[in-house]
């Protein structure tokens, strides 16, 4: 049986076990810590901020209308909490547990719908702080629909040797959600992302207490950037296309990736199960590494 059949045969008794009892915290203000300074140091550190406009993220069909958002706030939090969980324990069982690439075989899953919604509901959780990371830059539809196009970002920052990291950040309107932008392409961008630049920015944003980094990355088949950035991950999630993705093209993006990281596969705009036209949403869900695939054989 292959990876995606177990996936998805388990997807509805994961989804069982999920729903179980996990809650999400209300949305509260962070506390500091002892001398006043926020918890997270990109919070102290970034100047600049961006509101998030969410009738214009509606607009352009990254975030849920208003009649589904309740439905998807519960869906997101069953895709998560096993995240979380696995980012609790990075540097321990996990390596980079607490960095997350999102990303799909191909164009048009809805890895950047997933992105941004699944960084809004992980920031809502009291005490993580999320840095969502734009890494999709030849496309940069991130960035483009935050109003940050032209604003430096990912790329300035492997351009630059001595660059801080807190000068391409964006605060946003949000607490705890913090944006790197894909930055202005160049021609060198490919090398740039590929470089061992690319390790040790990603090192870097790793540090910080209690910060999960989300990356929205390039389609896995399309470019070597994307299975470079999957190097550097603790978890990975590819988000599948219902009746769109074609099965060869999922198991060879699966096959390009380390079978000891965490990969998790999100099933997008299912609509025989979500019943609601030709919208989408995340109905079912699936967890598998190679090392549990081990244990079950």
């Amino acid at each position: 049986m292959s990876i995606v059949e177990r996936v998805l045969a388990k997807a509805g008794a994961a989804r069982a076990r999920a729903q179980g009892g996990m809650q999400s915290p209300p949305r509260l203000p962070r506390p500091p810590v002892e001398g006043g300074a926020p918890a997270d140091d990109l919070e102290s550190l970034v100047q600049r901020q961006i509101d998030l406009n969410l009738d214009a993220l509606r607009a352009a069909k990254l975030v849920p209308p208003a009649d589904l958002e309740h439905r998807m706030a519960e869906e997101l939090r069953l895709i998560k909490r096993p995240l979380l969980l696995n980012a609790e324990q990075s540097g321990a069982l996990m390596v980079n547990g607490n960095l997350v690439m999102i990303g799909s075989a191909l164009p048009g899953a809805g890895k950047t719908f997933l992105s941004l919604n699944l960084a809004l509901s992980m920031a809502s959780e009291l005490d993580w702080n999320v840095l969502l990371v734009d890494a999709d830059v030849s496309r940069a539809t991130l960035s483009r629909n935050l109003g940050l196009a032209d604003a430096p970002g990912l790329v300035g920052l492997l351009e630059s040797e001595h660059g801080s990291i807190s000068s391409y950040v964006h605060k946003t309107n949000f607490p705890g959600l913090h944006v790197l932008p894909a930055g202005q392409a160049r021609p060198q961008v490919k090398e740039l992302l590929a470089s061992q630049r690319l390790r040790t920015l990603v090192t870097e944003l790793a540090k910080g207490e209690r910060r999960i980094v989300l990356f929205d990355s390039p389609p896995l088949l399309l470019t070597s950037e994307a299975r470079v950035l999957a190097s550097y991950m603790g978890q990975i999630v590819v988000v599948v296309e219902a009746g769109v993705t074609p099965r060869r093209s999922l198991l060879e993006a699966i096959e390009l990736l380390d079978p000891s990281k965490a990969i998790n596969l999100v099933m997008n705009k299912n609509r025989q199960l979500l019943g609601i036209g030709d919208y989408y949403g995340y109905e079912q869900y699936g967890r598998e590494t190679e090392q549990q695939q081990q244990t079950e054989d």
